[in-house]
């Protein structure tokens, strides 16, 4: 018998069957499939390419491309880690000639913001404001952790700050500032799950500068615990050190 009216009887007899999906088959490691996997790929790549144009909010950036992808899945979307390692090779690939030097004023400017904050919270030196001893500046987010680019800010934070003492510097040194609320969702803070901080929104030598006030650290970490892209934050004297030796 003829080889190809073999093969031919075995099909119309249906003994050829879809491959199953087996040992090396492949699947996400988000529980989906191939097109799965490449879908989130896609939305995290289109939303460091965002936070690269401006949009530094991780959450906004993350369903603002779902959105331009007509993607509704939840389940799609990835985690700010990956966002920010999909920025890193975004920023190296697109800014490796301006972004470095971008990054390296803005922690310049960072380290005086944050020595000008602690000398400020100790009374200043011409107008003195009400001694706060607690009066410590961390620097956290972006300019911290190397994805700073034109369109990011100087993200600092004190705890255990009072308003009252914080609006008396800046409005005495004739800072202008805008106030905003940050609502912060915590699954351990007590005794309100949202927590209301308040934000300074300033510039400091042309730069864009963020203060968040918290009440205290454990309000803080709670907001941002270990694992949170936000966790990691240093003070004034760590700064120095891990900038000193990058500049």
């Amino acid at each position: 018998m003829n080889s190809n009216k073999r093969r031919s009887d075995r099909v119309n007899a249906g003994s050829v069957r879809e491959p199953r999906r087996g040992a090396n088959s492949f699947a996400s490691p988000f529980g989906g499939d191939r097109a799965s996997l490449q879908l989130r790929t896609l939305i995290t790549r289109q939303a460091a390419k965002l936070i690269a144009e401006g949009l530094t909010d991780y959450h906004c950036a993350k369903l603002k491309a779902a959105r331009q992808l007509n993607c509704s899945d939840k389940n799609a979307l990835p985690d700010n880690h990956e966002i920010e390692a999909a920025l890193r090779e975004h920023l190296s690939l697109f800014a490796a000639n301006t972004q470095p030097a971008v990054l390296a004023a803005l922690r310049r400017v960072a380290l005086r913001a944050m020595r000008w904050l602690q000398i400020e919270g100790q009374g200043g030196a011409n107008q003195p404001a009400p001694s706060n001893p607690v009066f410590e500046p961390w620097l956290t987010g972006a300019v911290l952790n190397g994805t700073a680019n034109e369109f990011s800010d100087i993200e600092l934070e004190l705890v255990g700050v009072e308003t009252k003492i914080m609006e008396f510097i800046l409005l005495n040194r004739g800072v202008a500032f805008e106030l905003a609320d940050s609502n912060a969702v915590s699954r351990s803070y007590k005794p309100a799950d949202t927590t209301k901080n308040i934000q300074y929104h300033l510039e400091f030598e042309d730069a864009p500068v963020v203060i968040t006030l918290y009440d205290s650290h454990a309000q803080r970490q709670a907001l941002y615990p270990r694992g949170s892209i936000k966790h990691e934050r240093v003070k004034l004297t760590e700064a120095e050190a891990l900038f000193n030796a990058n500049l």
